[in-house]
């Protein structure tokens, strides 16, 4: 699993054959990692800690950490 904010990070992971998540940390990156290829775009920490956990459960695999909430 490759976690990249740019288009390359996205063809590096499919160019390895490996999955990747999007990291969308501006408005308009999250259609562009998309459109790359990503397999999950997320605009948050909390939204990659979820698509790993997701990833870890598609993958017959029990999570070994959980999305925390974030503290006030």
């Amino acid at each position: 699993m490759l976690i990249g904010d740019t288009v390359t990070d996205i063809q590096a992971a499919t160019a390895a054959g490996v999955r990747s998540i999007g990291h969308a940390n501006k408005p308009d990156k999250a259609n562009v990692l998309n459109d790359a290829g990503a397999d999950a775009v997320a605009t948050t920490m909390d939204e990659i800690a979820s698509a790993l956990v997701r990833e870890r459960r598609s993958a017959g695999h029990t999570p070994v950490f959980a999305a925390r909430a974030r503290r006030p």
